[in-house]
């Protein structure tokens, strides 16, 4: 193995060591990884004022619309999610975060994702 590779396979190592630690940090305040990621890219795109849909999710997570449908249909069972008419749609729904979903996004962001 030459150096780069070496390298290279401590790199993803590590990455995925990250990923596993973040996992864990996300557990503790009750929302798996993918939740973490769904919640934090609901709460960035309403503080840019985004009106999100499922589409949104599916392109920011890069995965199939029915995983992300059943993710946000576990996070609304759990309120933190809400279903809204869209503004333009009346039949379509949009994403948004209620005050428990905004809180647990704001402390995944605050406690998990910015270290």
């Amino acid at each position: 193995m030459s150096e780069m590779e070496a390298v290279r396979a401590f790199r993803d190592r590590l990455h995925e060591m990250m990923r596993a630690l973040r996992c864990i940090e996300c557990a503790c305040e009750g929302v798996t990884w993918p939740e973490a990621r769904a919640l934090t890219a609901l709460l960035e795109r309403e503080r840019s004022g985004h009106v999100t849909v499922i589409a949104d999710l599916v392109e920011h997570m890069h995965i199939n619309q029915s995983n992300v449908s059943r993710l946000c249909q576990r996070l609304e069972r759990r309120e933190l999610l809400e279903r809204r008419v869209h503004p333009d749609a009346r039949r379509a729904k949009t994403l948004g975060l209620p005050h428990q979903g905004r809180q647990t996004a704001q402390t995944v962001e605050r406690e998990v994702l910015t270290r």
